[in-house]
């Protein structure tokens, strides 16, 4: 499913020119799965401050490419 919502996510922003942070990995390149305690709060359902700061890095890349 994940893919699925992806792929609808992927073609609706490039209909749309609207940005998209893409920030889909296989399992086995996901720092979420491979190293769940460090990027995952003690919750183990939010972001940790590196899972955060993993995310924001796509965003970022994004940003920078947009004349705001």
């Amino acid at each position: 499913r994940t893919r699925q919502v992806r792929g609808i996510f992927l073609l609706a922003s490039k209909n749309h020119d609207i940005p998209y942070a893409d920030i889909f990995r296989e399992k086995d390149a996901d720092p979420f799965a491979t190293d769940p305690h460090k990027y995952y709060a003690e919750d183990i359902f939010h972001p940790s401050t590196l899972g955060y700061a993993d995310w924001y890095s796509f965003v970022r890349k994004i940003l920078d490419t947009m004349s705001i």
